[in-house]
């Protein structure tokens, strides 16, 4: 295999055979040395980061270690897979790396899956890897872009850890025209600004979920979608739906999260929508049919809500912490501006728009992940404390300055790992502590 890899070499070299006839002389050349990839020169960073992860990986395609892959070789690249190794609970046993740059990847023509555990690679380039038709990218660190438009067969697009602590800073991805992406799900970017959906008439489910910075999303193009989730993206207060849909199939059977053409909508922490889904693409608002609020309460009338009996969910950042109006007066605490705090405190009340709340909830599954937070302080209208809502390994401390807590949910704090303090008036701090341990937090003191 060597010795014709070696031949190839020879050949390969710009051989130049001269045919003198008296006037003139003709160059025949072989094939051009530039088809080769070589594992020193052309898969290096250009930024003088380490990629070693991605270099070894393609190196086990250098069947006679030639220190190059030929072209053979590239096609013979259908999946490259940078993944961590794990036990059976999830817990990373040998590192994979970290990919700094995926160069030349346009150059595997067969390449059809990508699976990367670290990624660092600024502003991604997929849309000339015609045949991909997986992305899995679980952990990508840094602000980038991800280009991913244009590509004819991309199926499955996952970015971010569902299940895990960390989040990603992607500013936007592009997945224009991608005629036949059928799932996305982008998790945990708080970055996030924009996703490009358009023409992406086969797109079947979107998951968008966790804190970003996006004010809007279209998804006006894509005709056969049948879920999206943006739990947690509450900075969204527009939705563009495709023209065939309509108020009153979206508000079929809400409560079990399904609607007309099985379309469901999820938003927030529950199954409400506090935003406005406009029917056609942005620039149409005027003549787009329209709602707001919860969609068993909507008038189809002529098309159009009526807002006297529509009840417009509104959820709006005060001080630290970002709430949720529930009733008249009063609000739930749904998470903190910034999710490296090292202390939460949830006041006893809030204003909005020129009116004070009692904050009486903490609202369920917001499932947020606070590595930072040592302490968290309840105020004194807090009567429930929502299921899954506190990921806290560091916390040692919590303290009650009321007495109206009636009920605290299943696992409403998860993670702890040292022996919590609690502090609470004394007459109902024996009563807290054993709401806490059947809640399922065992180390209180």
């Amino acid at each position: 295999m060597k010795i014709k890899k070696i031949l190839a070499t020879t050949l390969a070299m710009a051989v130049t055979v001269s045919l003198f006839n008296g006037n003139y002389v003709k160059e025949v050349k072989a094939d051009s040395l530039s088809d080769r990839l070589y594992f020193d020169r052309d898969f290096e960073s250009e930024l003088g980061l380490d990629n070693s992860a991605y270099i070894d990986y393609l190196r086990k395609f250098d069947k006679d270690d030639s220190g190059y892959l030929d072209l053979d070789e590239q096609a013979s690249i259908k999946e490259i897979s940078i993944v961590d190794e794990t036990d059976g609970h999830g817990n990373i046993t040998m590192s994979a790396g970290t990919v700094c740059e995926l160069k030349n990847i346009e150059k595997f023509v067969n390449l059809e899956k990508l699976h990367i555990s670290h990624c660092n690679v600024p502003n991604m380039d997929l849309a000339k890897c015609n045949n991909l038709k997986e992305v899995y990218i679980q952990k990508y660190i840094g602000s980038f872009s991800i280009n991913a438009s244009n590509m004819a067969n991309l199926e499955t697009f996952v970015l971010g850890d569902i299940m895990g602590k960390e989040y990603t800073q992607i500013t936007s991805v592009d997945f224009s025209n991608d005629s036949k992406l059928k799932s996305v799900m982008l998790m945990k970017n708080t970055d996030l600004e924009k996703v490009d959906f358009t023409g992406c008439s086969a797109l079947d489910a979107a998951y968008i979920m966790f804190e970003s910075k996006m004010t809007s999303l279209d998804v006006s193009d894509c005709i056969k979608l049948r879920y999206l989730d943006i739990r947690r993206n509450i900075t969204i207060n527009k939705i563009y739906a495709p023209s065939t849909f309509n108020e009153k199939n979206l508000a079929h059977k809400w409560e079990e999260g399904k609607a007309g053409n099985n379309v469901a909508l999820v938003s927030g922490f529950y199954y409400d929508l506090p935003c406005t889904v406009y029917f056609g693409k942005p620039g149409n608002e005027a003549t787009s049919k329209k709602f707001t609020g919860d969609p068993a309460k909507i008038n189809t009338n002529n098309g159009s809500s009526n807002s006297s009996n529509t009840t417009q969910v509104k959820v709006f950042a005060y001080k630290n912490n970002y709430y949720r109006v529930i009733s008249g007066k009063a609000v739930e605490f749904t998470s903190t501006v910034n999710k490296k705090v090292k202390s939460i405190v949830i006041p006893a009340t809030v204003k909005y728009n020129g009116k004070t709340y009692k904050v009486t909830k903490v609202s369920d599954n917001s499932g947020t992940f606070y590595d930072n937070v040592k302490k968290i302080t309840f105020g004194k209208n807090i009567a429930t404390i929502g299921k899954n809502s506190f990921h806290c390994p560091k916390l040692t401390k919590i303290i009650f300055k009321g007495k109206a807590v009636k009920k605290i949910k299943k696992k409403a704090i998860l993670d702890v790992k040292k022996k919590v303090k609690v502090k609470a008036l004394k007459k109902v701090r024996k009563k807290y502590i054993k709401l806490l341990k059947k809640s399922g937090l065992k180390k209180v003191k």
